[in-house]
């Protein structure tokens, strides 16, 4: 089953202590069900392909100061070579914030493996963000596709949207979402998205197709959109 983009979102959506059935690795905290807070760990599923195997680990490490409770989480990738043992190949720490990830398998040639990291602040209303990133079995290395950079110029400065990686679209090219960010009173926001639009990212050319023609497409206008509020940027 081929993931859509308005699936994905709502699979996001769910409440923290909901979402850990799902996707543990990805949203992996120390609160629990009633209540209950203390430090975590979860391990993903092993993606095998001829060129080895890939696992990540994730922990939330629970810290207490008197009547006050943080959480700080940390996430490890894991390549193992045919006939070699694990090592760690990515690893990001997220002090006093939560840190998921979730991977999405290798690449039809079984060489790149597509991951993608979440992170989102636990004491503020903040943004969450996501980063999408490759693991190179040949050179052993993990690059960040910095994706904003592409989608920025795309919608403009001044529009402002939430990427989130969906999977594989091809060999060389994946599949991503642009919906909007979620709605603040902390400042003045603008959107040029209506809905969630799909697109396709070329990993050599670096570039993103729409999965449709923006220009006729009705969940998309040019025109920035503005929400007013009281606060200021």
């Amino acid at each position: 089953m081929r993931l859509s983009c308005v699936l994905f979102l709502v699979v996001l959506a769910i409440p923290t202590a909901m979402a850990q059935t799902s996707d543990k690795a990805a949203s992996l905290s120390c609160w629990g069900p009633n209540g209950s807070f203390h430090s975590r760990a979860v391990k993903t599923p092993t993606f095998r392909s001829d060129a080895g195997l890939v696992y990540a680990e994730v922990s939330a490490k629970a810290i207490t100061d008197g009547d006050v409770r943080n959480c700080s989480n940390s996430a490890r990738l894991f390549y193992s070579a045919p006939a070699n043992s694990p090592k760690v190949v990515w690893s990001g720490h997220q002090e006093l914030n939560g840190l998921g990830i979730t991977i999405f398998g290798w690449s039809q040639s079984g060489t790149l493996l597509l991951f993608q990291t979440r992170t989102w602040p636990y004491d503020s209303d903040a943004d969450e963000v996501r980063r999408g990133l490759v693991f190179d079995s040949a050179t052993g290395k993990v690059r960040d596709l910095k994706l904003t950079s592409v989608f920025t110029p795309l919608f403009g400065s001044k529009c402002e949207f939430a990427q989130t990686v969906l999977g594989w679209e091809s060999d060389h090219s994946i599949k991503v979402c642009i919906s909007r960010t979620p709605l603040t009173d902390r400042y003045e926001q603008e959107f040029c998205v209506k809905k969630p639009v799909d697109f396709t990212f070329d990993l050599s050319t670096r570039t993103a197709t729409r999965v449709r023609e923006l220009a006729k497409h009705p969940l998309y206008t040019h025109s920035p959109q503005k929400r007013r509020t009281n606060g200021a940027r």
